[in-house]
């Protein structure tokens, strides 16, 4: 069993009031606070604290991709019954060292205030000076291993201690994942259309006629209505953009080996239950980020497919309906100019007719009279 002892500067100092000035007491401090937070050059610690920094599982929101965890597995932890120090010692997080439990009248103060409770020896307790001294660690201060009295929280016991922690098996996640695409395209369309129109015309004609050597004119005028049905034929091209999704889903298993390469983390090394704690949030991290990899690429080309044909569908309905209007309008146009036109000649041949009967009668009276 690997053991690792404080370096000689690191031995905590047991500071006797009765005996120093309050300058020798602050001395003292300084000394043990420098000694024990720095961390050894030479040894490797096998006592890992949290790393923050490494464990971050923020996540940067894609537009246009949706992700959701449908279901997870997370790596096996539990807790031995080894301890992480050997008794009379307590591990320090900061240093990632086992640090020796001070003795009466040792300035426990400057330690973080959730070790505190594990810095002085057992009958003992560490309790904070008068004074309002401050340390730069957050919620230090000047503080002493004293005695501790009935009602006090006293330190642990030599039979207690924090456990190793030991972690395996695999960290499994099931991501499903929708990516949203959008597409354009183009179209053309082609209609024929009918149209009827109705158009009414008036005309006026003189007519000139001889009959028997007389001559005569007559002017008449004519109405004529005409009823036209047409068809025509009319082109059109349209652009349309749609948006298409693609729905994927995957699962993905990362073992724990991968999971302590990731943290910097030797087989070998002890686990603290906090750091476990880390390893299992990582593993997690690591394998929805894996399986979510895994379905982004195939949803992204599913959503993409079904832009594009949503955008082909969309383009040909336009095309279709721009064209019948195209068609349907080119056809009104012509039917009326038809109507027209048709009208306007019956009338004309009408007001003719008329008025060639009208002289050919005129003449014909007038003959008879002579």
């Amino acid at each position: 069993e690997d053991r690792f002892e404080p370096t000689r500067a690191a031995q905590p100092r047991t500071v006797r009031p009765s005996t120093m000035t309050r300058n020798e007491v602050r001395a003292a401090v300084v000394v043990a606070m420098a000694s024990l937070l720095a961390p050894s050059v030479a040894l490797k610690s096998k006592f890992l604290a949290p790393r923050a920094a490494l464990l971050s599982t923020e996540t940067v929101k894609t537009p246009g991709v949706e992700s959701d965890v449908t279901s997870s597995t997370p790596l096996k932890t539990v807790t031995t019954e080894k301890c992480i120090c050997e008794a009379g010692s307590f591990f320090n997080p900061v240093t990632q060292r086992c640090v020796k439990r001070g003795d009466l009248g040792y300035e426990c103060g400057f330690f973080p205030p959730e070790l505190q409770g594990d810095v002085c020896r057992e009958g003992l307790t560490c309790m904070r000076s008068a004074g309002n001294t401050e340390y730069s660690s957050a919620g230090a201060r000047p503080a002493m291993c004293v005695p501790c009295a009935k009602g006090q929280k006293c330190s642990r016991s030599k039979g207690e201690c924090e456990h190793q922690a030991a972690v395996s098996g695999e960290a499994c996640a099931t991501v499903r994942v929708t990516v949203t695409k959008s597409a354009t395209a183009d179209a053309t369309a082609h209609h024929t259309a009918e149209a009827t129109a109705s158009a009414s015309a008036s005309a006026e004609a003189t007519k000139t006629v001889k009959k028997d050597g007389v001559e005569a004119s007559a002017t008449r005028s004519a109405d004529a209505k005409h009823e036209a049905k047409v068809e025509a034929t009319a082109e059109a091209t349209a652009t349309a953009e749609a948006e298409g999704k693609g729905t994927v889903e995957k699962s993905v298993c990362v073992p724990v080996a991968k999971v302590q390469e990731a943290l910097g983390i030797d087989s070998a090394d002890v686990l603290s239950p906090e750091v476990a704690a880390k390893m299992v949030e990582k593993g997690n991290a690591m394998a929805e980020e894996a399986a979510t990899d895994a379905a982004l690429e195939e949803a992204g080309r599913e959503g993409m497919i079904n832009a594009e044909e949503a955008a082909e569908h969309l383009a040909k309905e336009q095309a279709k309906e721009e064209a019948k209007a195209k068609a349907l309008e080119k056809a009104q146009s012509k039917a009326e100019e038809e109507a027209q036109k048709l009208a306007t000649s019956k009338a004309e041949s009408a007001a003719e007719a008329a008025a060639k009967e009208a002289a050919l009668a005129k003449a014909t009276t007038t003959t008879t009279t002579t």
